[in-house]
């Protein structure tokens, strides 16, 4: 044999155990062609109540079946918008299905705020096994939510991937004689089990959405019904057509979750299992959450459509925070005025000496040089009161890039908290402050004694002290700091907790305003990464007086110093 033959084979084996992704488009037709899977797209319909004259948004239209039925449902009077990430995606709908009348195609994102078009501008939005893919579902979802008019309805449909099984009773328990051969002699349940647990968490952002997706529609403000569609699967054709397994027991073996043997004998073992022409075919199940969600109305809005319904009507929780005053958020500039700067200034270290960093670090937080620096390198962000324009909240807002050396605003001795191992550029932000009805005194400032005294404002001096913050604000200032760091091209977003450390290292050890503020990031969808013990160091001069030689937090931010051993506890979010 020659060698440019050797080199062949061992090109088309490299080829064989190459991980190939399956077709967007081809995957669609053949998901689509599935019998169960037409009548769970029949139910999706129903659940949409289409009629002459509405107007309907498909986020995800992908290949655009079903939309000849949608453009003959709300007829002449009515609209249907195809909207799809992918360019092939829309340019296969526009050949296919752009004669249809009152339709169109775009090619968009459903984030905010990409979404292109007006608010409350669509009867009816439907989803389709989208929001799974989507890092962060729930701004997906608060943005279809602005465009959806009161009393309309939001259709969204999402499988559970944790939910799928297929049938492996063993063989003498259903009537079968015949026995595997040695090589494949496994227990078949335990091995698909590992096989499956090796690839649901990677097949896509949330593979669990489905079950989450009532909560999250909830969250937006809906009134929410629930389906539960058990899908079965029969025959190793359509297993193969919905729920790929062979691609997934090699992206499996590649993830780690399963041995190359194993796999080969999976696979190997359910062709030796099922036969269809035996009458035995293979048969799996995988459940779809199919949820409606409806829209109050405005007060003047007129009534809401009777609907027919598909299922469970879930209670209605709490209805979510919102800011108790409308706001308007935007960056403080050189052009405002002194003393607006100087309130920016006093809000921040007043707020921060309601926690107990005053107890931690010296104080004040920020000198008017640091404020200035803020305002001058657009890095301070304000919430105003859109009636009063009275300030709320504020936060610095950063944006780094690590792959740079170059000394900038962004990249000097003050960069803020160490960098996650993350490439490209990044997102921080700090000193997040609320306007609240108390005052704090710090005492004893820049010495180990330092205390914090917390009192009642002057127009609330008849009460005792309390921290009652303006619901709302500090979520709000969060979400804009993250849209501007996406904007800015970051991939993620990190803050950082400064706690004194502790001989316990447990969060039941931390101060109870870290603990509580630990716990808020994490509801705004902050995840704990690493917890970094800062350097510090004191030592005794000649005069008998502790002096700090090592202070990790001041390296990182001029203005501040330990006074105590600190930690950062560090969190961040993909954008």
């Amino acid at each position: 044999r020659s060698k440019s033959e050797s080199d062949a084979d061992a090109d088309a084996d490299a080829d064989e155990t190459e991980l190939q992704t399956p077709d967007p488009l081809s995957y669609l037709h053949g998901f689509d062609a599935v019998p169960q899977i037409s009548i769970l797209k029949d139910q999706i319909t129903a659940a949409c109540h289409l009629q002459g004259g509405d107007h309907m948004l498909d986020i995800g239209c992908g290949t655009g079946t079903h939309m000849p039925a949608y453009s003959q449902k709300v007829g002449s009077t009515g609209s249907v918008n195809g909207l799809d990430k992918s360019r092939d995606m829309i340019d296969y709908c526009r050949t296919n299905y752009g004669a249809l009348p009152n339709t169109s195609f775009t090619v968009g994102d459903v984030y905010a705020p990409f979404l292109p078009y007006k608010s409350r501008s669509f009867d009816i939005i439907k989803e389709d096994r989208v929001l799974q893919h989507l890092e962060r579902p729930l701004e997906a979802l608060q943005e279809m939510h602005r465009v959806l008019r009161p009393g309309g309805r939001m259709v969204a449909c999402n499988p559970d991937f944790r939910s799928f099984q297929i049938n492996t009773l063993p063989p003498q328990y259903r009537g079968d004689a015949r026995r595997p051969p040695p090589h494949l002699n496994c227990d078949l349940g335990a091995l698909t089990q590992r096989v499956l647990n090796g690839v649901i968490p990677t097949l896509c952002a949330h593979s669990g959405l489905g079950l989450s997706l009532p909560t999250l529609m909830q969250r937006v403000g809906l009134d929410v019904e629930l389906r539960i569609v058990a899908v079965p699967l029969i025959g190793r054709r359509d297993l193969e057509t919905v729920v790929p397994i062979s691609y997934m027991s090699r992206l499996s073996w590649k993830n780690g979750g399963i041995s190359e043997q194993e796999m080969e004998m999976w696979l190997q073992r359910l062709e030796w299992e099922y036969d269809e022409a035996a009458g035995n075919p293979m048969m799996g199940v995988l459940n779809f959450y199919i949820c409606r969600g409806i829209k109050p109305n405005d007060d003047d809005a007129g009534t809401t459509l009777s609907l027919p319904p598909i299922g469970t009507k879930l209670p209605n929780p709490s209805p979510p925070r919102s800011p108790k005053k409308p706001v308007s958020i935007r960056f403080v500039t050189p052009r405002d005025t002194p003393d607006f700067v100087t309130e920016c200034l006093s809000l921040i270290n007043t707020e921060y000496c309601h926690s107990d960093t005053g107890i931690t670090l010296s104080s004040p937080r920020l000198r008017p040089t640091d404020i200035h620096h803020m305002v001058h390198q657009h890095q301070l962000m304000v919430a105003l009161c859109k009636d009063t324009h009275e300030l709320l909240g504020c936060v610095q807002v950063l944006i780094k890039d690590p792959t740079t050396t170059e000394t900038t605003e962004t990249n000097s001795k003050q960069g803020g908290l160490p960098n996650l191992t993350i490439d490209g550029k990044i997102g921080e932000f700090t000193c997040l402050a609320v306007k609240s009805n108390t005052r704090a005194t710090i005492k004893h400032a820049n010495t180990q004694n330092v205390t914090v005294e917390i009192s009642a404002s002057e127009t609330n001096t008849s009460k005792p002290p309390q921290t009652n913050r303006s619901r709302g604000i500090g979520a709000e200032l969060v979400r804009a700091a993250e849209s501007h760091a996406r904007h800015k091209g970051c991939t993620r977003m990190q803050l950082g907790v400064i706690c004194p450390s502790t001989a316990k290292d447990s969060i039941e050890a931390e101060p109870e305003y870290k603990v509580w503020l630990q716990h808020y990031y994490r509801s705004l969808g902050y995840e704990h990464r690493s917890t970094v013990e800062l350097d510090f160091e004191l030592q005794t001069d000649v005069q008998g007086e502790n002096v700090v030689v090592k202070d990790q937090l001041h390296d990182m931010y001029d203005v501040l110093h330990q006074l105590v051993p600190c930690k950062a506890i560090l969190f961040d979010k993909q954008l």
